[in-house]
């Protein structure tokens, strides 16, 4: 009995201290950055605008129509109520904003994502050694800008974690409680970011793979009622500084494929574009930026035909089709952003904080991989030591790109605190601190 309980722990199928070591230490080091170069301080027009000047209007609005009028307003192309849930709820507990502290529940959406994807690891029936590359890839610093950013972290790291957990409940949880937790989190996702909605028709088709018709009905007019709420009695208005969409299918496909392979080929653009902020905006001219994208690119299609291999060996049928299911969504969110950011040009394809999608994708495929070859031992144990030595030598050569750009954003911030700030996001901070909201750390006013 007592030999019988010491097998299900769950350290004890390593038999390995190493394995353990392995497993934190990325995540270890990600927190220790997190904490030593996080600063009380409003990064980009967004933290401004999307937490100072909304609890400033909160805060001087009058009565319960006006004040949930802000919660649901829309910001740029999205409804980011979660976000200022997070930011009244921190304003009415501590009476003042502190930017550390919204850094800090931002990221735990962030490992809150991963925790989903431990449990389907777990649900596979792997050992948890196994796990290691899914640590070295997700808590990466690759992620530069967005680790320390207070609005961009709680809106993109919880717009994964919502999506993420609705699917597992939806997938793993049958049943009328499995379906409204699903329908909850599908809601709360659509109000954190715009992107939850290429979640609906997901839920729909899961139900229909599951043969779940009795659920289908009752979903669709949940989600259509969403739909209209957020669209329609919401006043939803395109945004103006929405880029028209450029080129034929062709483009957009690049575009798309560059993102999924971002994890891969864009840390040096990452790293090149990081570095041309310290140098006035101007790039290497030496540097083609079109060559990384080509060559992201290139990872994308390899890990949407891998994708594709295991969805017709019956991917799609595993522990509920959780995996499968997921990484439709990721690559439906690549298409998405391809609509709507290929305006911008193809390097935004690259940028650091869309990168997290491609994290997502490589960790999905490396967890179905594994379970394919489960029964095969041997080939089993071959795959992950392949993919930890991978996953290790990824995160020594671009973990270190992205720790240097977080260093040196720290440093810029705390001698010129104000060097990201227009005239109207001075105006909101100085009235911001005169409501007594937030007040701009000793020494650096």
């Amino acid at each position: 009995m007592i030999q019988e309980k010491l097998s299900k722990r769950p350290f004890s199928n390593t038999g390995n201290i190493g394995s353990v070591l392995a497993l934190s230490t990325p995540f270890v080091l990600y927190w220790y950055v997190l904490f030593k170069y996080s600063l009380n301080i409003p990064f980009l027009s967004d933290d401004y605008s999307a937490v100072l000047r909304f609890l400033n209007r909160f805060v001087l609005a009058s009565g319960f129509h006006e004040k949930s009028g802000l919660l649901f307003e829309q910001y740029g192309e999205h409804r980011i109520f979660f976000n200022r849930i997070v930011e009244l709820a921190q304003y009415k507990i501590y009476g003042r904003v502190n930017f550390i502290q919204l850094i800090i529940l931002g990221n735990i959406g962030w490992a809150l994502s991963v925790y989903v994807i431990f449990r389907e690891f777990r649900d596979s029936g792997l050992k948890i050694g196994y796990f290691i590359p899914v640590m070295f890839i997700t808590f990466n610093f690759v992620r530069w800008d967005q680790i320390t950013w207070a609005m961009s972290s709680i809106q993109s790291y919880y717009g994964i974690f919502f999506p993420l957990a609705s699917l597992y409940v939806l997938t793993k949880r049958p049943g009328p409680a499995g379906l409204a937790c699903s329908l909850f989190l599908v809601a709360i996702s659509i109000f954190t970011s715009g992107s939850g909605f290429i979640l609906a028709p997901i839920v729909l088709l899961v139900l229909v793979s599951r043969k779940r018709y009795s659920e289908l009905l009752v979903s669709f007019m949940v989600l259509a009622l969403l739909f209209g709420v957020y669209f329609y009695f919401l006043n939803y208005v395109k945004p103006s500084f929405t880029p028209p969409i450029k080129g034929n299918p062709w483009r957009l496909a690049l575009y798309s494929l560059a993102n999924l392979g971002n994890t891969f080929m864009g840390t040096y653009m990452q790293f090149e574009m990081g570095k041309s902020l310290v140098n006035s905006n101007n790039l290497n001219p030496g540097y083609n930026i079109m060559k990384s994208v080509y060559e992201a690119a290139i990872s994308g299609m390899l890990f949407v035909i891998s994708f594709a291999y295991l969805g017709v060996k019956g991917l799609y049928k595993r522990n509920g089709g959780f995996i499968f299911w997921s990484v439709v969504w990721i690559i439906l969110i690549g298409l998405e952003l391809a609509v709507g950011r290929s305006g911008n040009g193809y390097q935004t394809a690259l940028i650091s904080r869309y990168s997290v999608f491609s994290a997502l994708l490589l960790s999905f495929l490396y967890i179905a991989g594994m379970d394919f070859l489960k029964e095969n031992k041997k080939a089993l144990k071959k795959f992950a030591v392949v993919c930890s030595i991978f996953s290790i030598l990824l995160y020594m050569v671009t973990s270190p790109m992205g720790l240097w750009l977080i260093k040196w954003r720290y440093n810029v911030l705390e001698n010129r605190p104000f060097i990201y700030a227009s005239p109207a996001d001075i105006q909101t901070l100085v009235e911001s601190e005169k409501l007594g909201i937030y007040q701009m750390p000793a020494g650096q006013q």
